[in-house]
């Protein structure tokens, strides 16, 4: 039988490995050292950053301050920011809340790979929110979310294999 104080220092250490691994941080120093590499024109800084300002980490949450940050960085191409940014659209946070404005941040990251991406597109196809519905595409994902992906993927290589 795990002790409760094992099992508090057991999440300690999770979240102390989450820091580490570039999630949020207390160090002052981070903080500034990405900042500045984010003001730079730094892409995966500014989406970081983003993140940090999205969920409060080691400054005040600030959804419009993080919309800020994944513009940047999305309009860059970085497809993380990219999908960030529709998330931002799609459910209002920081702007208003524009599907067909979160379908192109959505499509830009997904023709990059970005499963993530990939899967929100596929919803709102399913859904028909910013785009027309189309059950065919999203009807997988009421079954299995990994024949989905695969589905929409194999959507986006076709498309860019014949440009």
């Amino acid at each position: 039988m795990i002790r409760t104080a094992d099992m508090a220092f057991n999440v300690f250490k999770l979240v102390r490995a989450a820091y580490q691994l570039g999630g949020p941080t207390d160090d002052a120093n981070e903080l500034k050292e990405l900042q500045l590499l984010a003001e730079q024109g730094n892409a995966e800084s500014q989406n970081k950053l983003g993140e940090f300002y999205d969920y409060g980490w080691g400054v005040p949450k600030d959804d419009k301050e993080a919309v800020r940050w994944y513009r940047l960085a999305a309009e860059q191409g970085y497809a993380f920011a990219q999908y960030n940014l529709g998330v931002m659209y799609e459910y209002g946070k920081g702007v208003p809340q524009n599907y067909k404005t979160a379908v192109k941040w959505y499509t830009l990251a997904a023709e990059q790979g970005n499963a993530y991406a990939q899967n929100n597109l596929g919803t709102m196809y399913y859904q028909g929110e910013g785009v027309p519905q189309d059950n065919w595409i999203g009807m997988e994902q009421k079954h299995e979310n990994i024949f989905y992906i695969i589905l929409v993927s194999r959507f986006f290589r076709n498309r860019t294999s014949s440009c």
